[in-house]
């Protein structure tokens, strides 16, 4: 296996953030563990947690040192912790992935190998599994390439966080995560877009899951970010457009379909689904490029 990585074998730095996550950490810690790409950090960022996810955490720690690395303090929310994981890693390549989250098997060799393939790409993502707090899939995103002018025009947020990779080139060029706003992640990709060419894998890497608990579980996440997302457009050089005003009214709907219906499962994969084909509806119009 390490024969393989030979000639590049850069360290790959996770950084999650987390607080309060008992359910699912120690899936996510032994999801990046199993992963058969030997060069990996695992750099959690604990919020003072108080259901024993710190415990948790330590344990792993206490039995891989050198792969395990971990702070608990106070912060502002997951864009401050995400900063300080860049701050406390070491790697080469840099991925987020939420404590609740996980990858797919071999998604990080998957990485390496990409980038191994093109010496000059610095940013790359790929496809990620949407589940609900049961595992069970709710439908698939990241199927569209990323495209600045779309992106623009179009409002939409084509990147899944647990499916994105870069060099830490990038962070050095563009700075850190703000932390004023809550789509600090959107923010992110239109800043990396304006100086590097975004790359995706066709391929699923991750499993991102949506429950009660998390913030894209949560009542109105979806207007907030909807709202967020518009000043951005405005404020890297869009304008008010007719698709803005349409996703903020879907975001609306979505957030009072929360108490219609019984099922989790079903609201989220009625929400997603219409949140997918609002995003090829956009393609289409605006012109972006086809996944």
């Amino acid at each position: 296996m390490i024969d393989m990585y030979r000639r590049y074998s850069p360290l790959v730095s996770i950084i999650t953030p987390v607080k309060n996550c008992s359910q699912y950490i120690e899936q996510c810690i032994r999801n990046v563990l199993a992963q058969d790409y030997p060069f990996i950090e695992h750099v959690l960022i604990d919020g003072c947690s108080t259901d024993g996810t710190l415990d948790i955490i330590k344990k792993y720690n206490a039995m891989y040192p050198d792969k395990i690395v971990f702070i608990s303090e106070p912060d502002g929310g997951a864009c401050e912790a995400w900063n300080k994981g860049w701050n406390l890693s070491k790697g080469e390549i840099i991925g987020w992935l939420g404590g609740d989250d996980f990858y797919e098997p071999g998604a990080i060799s998957t990485v390496v190998e990409f980038f191994k393939s093109k010496l000059d790409a610095y940013f790359v993502f790929g496809r990620c599994n949407l589940i609900d707090d049961r595992n069970r899939k709710i439908l698939t995103v990241g199927i569209k390439d990323f495209d600045l002018d779309t992106v623009l025009s179009s409002c939409t947020n084509v990147i899944p966080n647990p499916s994105v990779f870069y060099r830490r080139e990038v962070i050095k060029k563009i700075g850190q995560l703000r932390t004023d706003i809550n789509c600090c992640d959107f923010d992110y990709w239109i800043r990396a877009g304006t100086i590097y060419k975004i790359y995706r894998i066709n391929e699923v890497l991750s499993s991102f899951r949506i429950h009660k608990n998390s913030t894209s579980g949560s009542r109105s996440s979806y207007r907030i970010y909807a709202i967020e997302r518009y000043k951005l457009i405005r404020q890297y050089g869009g304008g008010l457009s007719l698709n803005c005003l349409i996703g903020y009214l879907i975001s609306l709907i979505m957030d009072m379909l929360k108490y219609v219906f019984g099922s989790r499962l079903i609201y989220y994969r009625i929400t997603y689904s219409l949140k997918n084909l609002l995003i090829t509806i956009q393609y289409h119009i605006y012109g972006g490029k086809k996944g």
